[in-house]
C-alpha cells in the first residue's frame, strides 16, 4: 500500500514470473543455464491500482520509479516481503 499521508493512494501487487516464455528469454538474451541462474532476480507487477481521489498528474511514474529503488538490489527478491516508504506530498 501506498499512502499519501494517513490516506490510501495506491496498490501494488507483486508476483513470481513464468519460468519459460521463449520470446521474453530470446529478447534479453538468455538460454537454459542463464534463465535457470538469474530468474530468482524477476518479478512482475501484477497489480497497480491508483485509488481515485488522486488526480496528481504521473503518479503512476512517480510510484514506480520508487518501486525500482526498493526492489533494486543484487539479492534474490522470490519470496521477500519488500517494505519501504515512499512520500507523497499533498
Amino acid at each position: 500500500m501506498i499512502f499519501s499521508g494517513k490516506r490510501p493512494a495506491a496498490c501494488l501487487t507483486w508476483s513470481s514470473v513464468p519460468r519459460h516464455i521463449e520470446c521474453r528469454d530470446r529478447f534479453i538474451g538468455w538460454d537454459k543455464p542463464v534463465r535457470e541462474k538469474n530468474l530468482h532476480f524477476m518479478a512482475y507487477n501484477s497489480r497497480f491500482l491508483i485509488l481515485p481521489w488522486h488526480t496528481v498528474p504521473n503518479l503512476g511514474s512517480f510510484i514506480l520509479s520508487r518501486m525500482v529503488g526498493l526492489c533494486h538490489s543484487s539479492e534474490s527478491i522470490a519470496g521477500r516481503n519488500l517494505q519501504g516508504e515512499i512520500i507523497l506530498s499533498p
